[in-house]
């Protein structure tokens, strides 16, 4: 599998439908293991600690989307390797903000921080999306606080309607969006048909982020554009979880989505 190659100019291009297909492909639990008893060792240390399963699966997807762009970023790889020169022969603002994107959305936090320190742009963007959105769309923690020290803008909105938060929202990123909570990124932003991060967590099962947003003051009864709650979205694709943190607070379980739906009504059509 491809997932990209040199163009013309001897650079990177990444093959976006093969990174997605990778990404949507992943399972630990699919690993293989030359001896099966450490395969199931292993997994059953990793089901054991906080988060399972999905919590690996997410760090690897995070790693693969960044690769993408930090793959086309030869000084920020060199720096990885411990050769900083080509980083600091960087001159252009552009150079720099390529960097920058390069090494928050693959997590390198060291190089990201000599970018910063040399003063490289934290707002740079490639279709709107900042190098913040991108740590955040990764789950890279330290390098989102490094952006956010620096005043990387939490509300910046991308070409698509999205914010930093609801990346960190939609792929589970529980520490990423309290870091962005924590510098006022405003919980009931909208995204794309109307979802609130809220919603985006709900929908994918992420407990943590739904938890993390209801106690910074989400709002737990907004609908979006066909009139589907959070706890309508946590029903429809089976998240007990996230079902059960909203009941907690009472989210309201009569409410009908524009088709008349109920939450218990898509439980049951679903299976769940």
């Amino acid at each position: 599998m491809l997932i990209g190659a040199a163009g013309d100019d001897g650079r990177f291009v990444p093959n976006k439908g093969m990174i997605n297909n990778l990404v949507f492909s992943i399972d630990v639990r699919q690993a293989e293991a030359s001896v099966p008893a450490d395969k199931e060792r292993i997994l059953a240390e990793i089901e054991a600690n906080e988060g399972g399963f999905g919590a690996i699966d997410r760090l690897a997807v995070g790693a693969i989307s960044g690769a993408a762009y930090a793959m086309d970023q030869p000084a920020v790889l060199a720096a990885v390797g411990g050769d900083e020169s080509p980083l600091a022969a960087l001159q252009s603002e552009e150079a720099l903000g390529e960097a920058t994107r390069g090494a928050a959305a693959a997590g390198f936090l060291e190089p990201l921080r000599a970018l910063l320190a040399r003063g490289a742009p934290v707002e740079s963007a490639i279709d709107g999306r900042t190098p913040l959105m991108l740590a955040c769309q990764g789950g890279h923690e330290l390098c989102a606080r490094a952006l956010l020290e620096k005043g990387a803008n939490v509300e910046v909105v991308e070409n698509e309607g999205w914010t930093a938060l609801l990346f960190a929202c939609q792929n589970g990123h529980e520490l990423c969006a309290r870091a962005l909570i924590e510098n006022g990124a405003d919980v009931n932003k909208e995204g794309p048909r109307g979802f609130s991060c809220l919603m985006m967590a709900c929908q994918n099962g992420h407990e943590q982020c739904a938890r993390a947003l209801l106690e910074a003051g989400a709002d737990k009864e907004a609908v979006q554009n066909t009139g589907f709650t959070a706890l309508m979205l946590s029903c429809q694709f089976g998240h007990e979880l996230c079902v059960r943190a909203l009941l907690e607070v009472k989210a309201d379980i009569d409410t009908q989505n524009d088709e008349g739906f109920t939450a218990l009504m898509l439980s049951c059509l679903n299976g769940h």
